[in-house]
């Protein structure tokens, strides 16, 4: 009788430690699954501390990133830490110079039809070299500008993308002191891990998922918090871009600043910019007043819907018109700053011309 039970007990602790065992493997391969899944899905470089003050974070250099959580992307990071193919950062010289935001580094759509590479390919005598960041809005690159000069040493264009025009008054204040806080990397939900797991693609997505949710909660409850206070002019605003575009001018390069504006569909199925049309007057004012080219994507993106009801914001895996450029964006804003560019480039050689004046 001992015996049966002793039997029973032994074929019991078996199948429990055979049920742990498969338990450990399922998690095992689940994971492993799951990271194959990530490398595809969402497999970007986290961001790293810099000192050269060009930007406040970068990219973690020579890095190969796929996402597909927005859009599809994928390319290679420059040895730089910036969103560049090998051939634009390898060059010894950069003609045009580009800063912005997360639109600018363009991870949502393949390398190559982003607006640097399309504009670069567009700009057939010109070497074109991409600086956008995540989280570098114009404000940032405006207190950045002089230090993105330095290290790349542009020799005629810098291009400024922004897709918001009103800020905080103290924040422009900020910007004018060299006193805007800098982005922290240990802040961020993109921050390198440590840890082994952690760091692998799928659970870096779900952290950077679980910062995402924590931050729109916070915006639902105090959505104060988090829109533009009201300002009255474009007084700051004003100074900052003249201070811009006299750092442009010490470097003798010359300043555009690029804005698109996100289109939203009416009823009617017409489509209609977001912007605040007076907001969008005060600054191109304020760019003409500073002499900084400002070029503003808005009838572009109207004309492209009409013409081929195609947004510029927007995939077919998330919301189309919002979120960050596809590729039709960055395609458009491509060719209207080659455009621009041929255009200053002709006044500049009419100016040469008259007065006798060649490089």
């Amino acid at each position: 009788m001992d015996r049966a039970v002793s039997s029973e007990k032994r074929e019991t602790l078996r199948k429990i430690e055979l049920w742990a065992a498969k338990t450990v493997v399922a998690f095992v391969a689940a994971f492993a699954v799951l990271h194959v899944f990530g490398l595809f899905y969402y497999n970007l470089p986290g961001s790293q501390d810099t000192t050269t003050g060009a930007t406040d974070v970068i990219r973690k250099p020579n890095y190969f990133y796929c996402s597909m959580s927005e859009g599809f992307g994928y390319g290679r990071i420059d040895k730089n830490g910036y969103t560049n193919s090998s051939d634009m950062a390898e060059r010894d010289r950069c003609d045009v110079l580009i800063l912005g935001s997360s639109h600018m580094a363009g991870l949502q759509v393949p390398q190559d039809k982003t607006t640097a590479r399309v504009l670069d390919g567009l700009l057939d005598d010109m070497a074109v070299y991409n600086m956008g960041m995540t989280a570098h809005y114009l404000l940032r690159c405006a207190q950045n500008l002089r230090d993105a000069i330095t290290q790349v040493k542009p020799t005629k264009y810098v291009i400024i993308e922004t897709r918001r025009l009103i800020y905080d008054d103290e924040e422009v204040q900020q910007v004018l002191s060299n006193d805007l806080p800098r982005v922290i990397v240990s802040a961020r939900n993109d921050k390198p891990q440590k840890n082994i797991i952690m760091g692998t693609p799928y659970m870096r997505w779900l952290s950077v998922q679980r910062g995402n949710s924590r931050y729109f909660q916070k915006m639902k409850k105090s959505p104060e918090k988090f829109l533009p206070a009201p300002i009255l002019s474009y007084a700051l605003t004003a100074e900052m871009i003249d201070r811009m575009r006299r750092i442009a001018e010490e470097n003798h390069v010359t300043l555009i600043i690029l804005h698109h504006a996100r289109m939203v569909l009416n009823e009617d199925g017409s489509a209609a910019a977001e912007d605040n049309p007076d907001e969008v007057r005060d600054f191109a004012a304020a760019c003409s007043a500073a002499g900084v080219v400002f070029v503003n994507m808005t009838d572009v993106f109207l004309q492209a819907y009409a013409d081929e009801h195609i947004l510029p914001h927007g995939f077919a895996n998330t919301q189309i018109g919002t979120g960050h450029l596809n590729a039709d964006g960055h395609r458009m804003i491509a060719e209207e700053l080659a455009r621009v560019i041929r255009e200053l480039e002709q006044s500049r050689a009419g100016r040469e011309s008259e007065t006798g004046d060649h490089e």
